[in-house]
């Protein structure tokens, strides 16, 4: 899932290390909500998809599903907090960026 969430960011245009060097904002993992179906195997091919559910001022909450063969293995909710990459203290995402994610958003 995490590696999900980080092909989906750069593939909005948001390469995490470039927003950690330029910006001072990295996005950390605050709670992870997961409900287990199925399992998975060793070697299994997955399907792993991300997508915006909600945004606040620092906050995103991404919705996962976990697939084999479109079979439903797990789905998670993920709540990122925006913080500083310096010290790690909350900071607010920026209104471009904001803008930006919104138009992700699942309705």
């Amino acid at each position: 899932m995490e590696r999900a969430r980080t092909e989906w960011l750069r593939e909005l245009g948001y390469d995490l290390d470039v927003m950690a060097r330029e910006a001072n904002l990295i996005f950390v993992a605050r709670t992870v909500n997961i409900n287990y179906h199925k399992p998975a195997r060793l070697n299994d091919l997955l399907d792993v998809s991300a997508e915006l559910a909600r945004m606040g001022r620092a906050s995103l909450d991404i919705l996962h599903k976990v697939t084999r063969d479109n079979e439903l293995l797990c789905d998670a909710t993920v709540t990122l907090v925006t913080v500083k990459a310096d010290n790690f203290k909350p900071k607010s995402m920026s209104s471009t960026m904001k803008e930006e994610l919104s138009s992700w958003m699942s309705q």
